[in-house]
């Protein structure tokens, strides 16, 4: 089984059902082997891209961008075709398989800056390619994802200097066709790649105290995750003193649907995360 510590580890699945036509369902305990891969072929992989900006009449400006690269995660396959081993209790070992699958990014973006507010358009494309596995292995699914998103901010005087951003993204599946492996029709983990479907968001950032080389400032942002009717309010102040900064933090997370929704989001999963946190960093 694989097993962490780290609060923000998500376990993948440890069990399989089985009979599940049948008037008497059952599950089954699912273990896992790992095909390890070479080094070579886990970091050798070969990238590209390439990126047009326009600056228009000012203050306006777009720009086009184009990237044929790995994608971050590694991606898992589930070889589940002769894995039950019939005894008491029947006990199932799945083989893993990772893999690098590589992915086309296309971002195209406008906005405009202005000294007292500005603001941004953009769509971004992801199309992956197709991994290659066998149809019998279960896999997390490759489909491509579109992903529109806007964002303003302006200068505001609320007791302080500060400025206040909206923002708000929307991603779009473009759902290919699926053979689904023995027992298991998707496999999730830690590694899936976009935890939000679509998100809102405030942020408001303000200086406390700007005097000579000592800067006090403060950023609140508040974030909801609409599918999953889940928020994330962080605040942070931080001290900058030339070459030493200081850093305190909190983080609160919530979210109404269960955490194994098909709405599920980063929101659910880790509601209990919440955290204080601090820091100092020496530039030298």
């Amino acid at each position: 089984q694989f097993m962490s510590a780290n609060r923000w580890f998500a376990q993948p699945t440890s069990r399989v059902a089985l009979f599940r036509d049948t008037p008497r369902p059952s599950d089954a305990p699912l273990y896992f082997e790992l095909k390890r891969p070479s080094e070579e072929d886990m970091i050798m992989h070969s990238s590209f891209g390439f990126g047009l900006q326009y600056q228009a009449a000012q203050p306006f400006w777009s720009q086009l961008s184009y990237a044929y690269k790995p994608r971050n995660q590694i991606h898992l396959g589930l070889e589940c075709a002769n894995c039950v081993r019939v005894g008491a209790p029947i006990e199932i070992t799945a083989v893993i398989h990772p893999k690098i699958v590589k992915h086309h990014v296309v971002t195209w973006e406008m906005g405009f800056d202005r000294v007292d507010d500005r603001g941004w358009f953009s769509v971004i494309a992801d199309v992956p390619n197709s991994s290659g596995f066998p149809t019998s292995y279960a896999q997390a699914n490759l489909d491509p994802v579109i992903f529109v998103g806007a964002s303003y901010e302006h200068y505001i005087r609320f007791l302080k200097p500060s400025w206040l951003q909206y923002s708000y993204m929307r991603s779009f599946d473009v759902p290919r066709p699926h053979d689904g492996g023995v027992g298991v029709d998707h496999v999730n983990s830690s590694l899936d790649r976009y935890p939000f479907k679509e998100l809102m968001s405030v942020e408001w950032r303000l200086t406390l105290v700007q005097w000579r080389s000592h800067r006090l400032s403060w950023r609140n942002r508040y974030n909801y995750s609409f599918p999953e009717r889940g928020a994330w309010l962080a605040s942070s102040l931080e001290l900058s003193q030339r070459s030493l900064s200081w850093i305190l933090g909190a983080d609160i997370l919530g979210a109404e649907v269960d955490p194994n929704s098909a709405d599920a989001g980063l929101f659910s999963r880790y509601r209990t995360n919440d955290r204080i946190y601090g820091g100092v960093s020496y530039v030298f």
